[in-house]
This record gives C-alpha cells, sequence and structure tokens, in this order.
C-alpha cells in the first residue's frame, strides 16, 4: 500500500514584479491563483515540465492580450514591464 499524498515542488525563489491596474488586482489575484494551481496539477498529474508550462502561459497571455483586443506593441509594453529577480 502507498501513501496519497502529492509532493508538490518547493516555492521557486524568483521575486516577480508586476502592477496591475486598481480595479483588476483582484480580478489578477484570483485568476493567478487559480492558474498556479492548474499548472501544478498538471505537472503533478501529467508529469508536464514546467518550462513546457512556462511557454504555454506566455502564449496564453498572448492569447488573452488579442481577447482582451491589446494590440501588439501593447501587449509587449506589458511584457516588458514585468521585472522578474533572483530572490536572495
Amino acid at each position: 500500500m502507498s501513501d496519497n499524498v502529492v509532493q508538490f515542488p518547493r516555492k521557486p525563489k524568483l521575486e516577480i514584479v508586476f502592477t496591475p491596474e486598481d480595479d483588476l488586482e483582484d480580478d489578477v489575484d484570483v485568476a493567478h491563483s487559480a492558474l498556479i494551481c492548474n499548472l501544478n496539477g498538471m505537472h503533478v498529474t501529467a508529469d508536464v515540465p514546467y518550462a513546457s508550462l512556462m511557454e504555454a502561459c506566455l502564449l496564453a497571455a498572448a492569447n488573452c492580450a488579442k481577447q482582451a483586443g491589446l494590440t501588439a506593441d501593447e501587449f509587449n509594453k506589458i511584457m516588458h514591464s514585468i521585472e522578474v529577480m533572483d530572490e536572495d
């Protein structure tokens, strides 16, 4: 008999700085939590590597930008505003 325990990955050692528009902050928090939960599930249950999940998220972000009516320049401006730093 085996334990029914899922070993979740350790917390990433990255600091990501992104400031959404004030009226969207709650929606962004909810969507982010749901995405992380689903991504961890895909990694654990389907053995999808995190690098593949990251690329899929980038494609999904571009798709969402298009659905939201953003131009390519507007989307690129948002992407360039995100700062990722190694955590000390």
